[in-house]
């Protein structure tokens, strides 16, 4: 694959700090992307995937850190909830727990202890 184009920034830096050796940088954009080479985020959707890489250095090659994750979204100023629907549960629409890895012993006792990331309705919250 090419380099690609570079695009007019769309991103605001709205604080940079470092506490504990730990460095946090909150950025704000508009949902809607700049231009059509900008992504646009969907907002009927909970969640998107997303893919993020970096490289050694200013020059094109190979990546020296890759990783994927998933963004939540959460409405500003609304309150979210974790709610019990028979035998599911759910947080903001979405089925919870999302897919695990609770496996049955001896593989994992987290089942046994019915642990809160396999089971929803023992989530006290934090």
């Amino acid at each position: 694959h090419g380099p690609g184009t570079k695009l007019e920034a769309s991103i605001a830096v709205q604080s940079n700090s470092v506490e504990g050796g730990v460095r946090t940088v909150v950025l704000t954009r508009p949902l809607q992307g700049r231009s059509a080479q900008h992504y646009s985020f969907d907002m009927s959707r909970a969640s998107e995937k997303f893919i993020a890489a970096f490289g050694h250095d200013l020059t094109f090659a190979q990546h020296a850190r890759h990783a994927s994750g998933t963004l939540s979204f959460q409405a500003v100023g609304q309150r979210s909830c974790i709610c019990r629907d028979g035998l599911r549960s759910f947080f903001n629409g979405q089925a919870f727990p999302y897919p695990t890895n609770c496996r049955a012993a001896p593989a994992s006792d987290l089942l046994q202890q019915r642990n809160p990331s396999c089971f929803g309705d023992t989530y006290a919250g934090g």
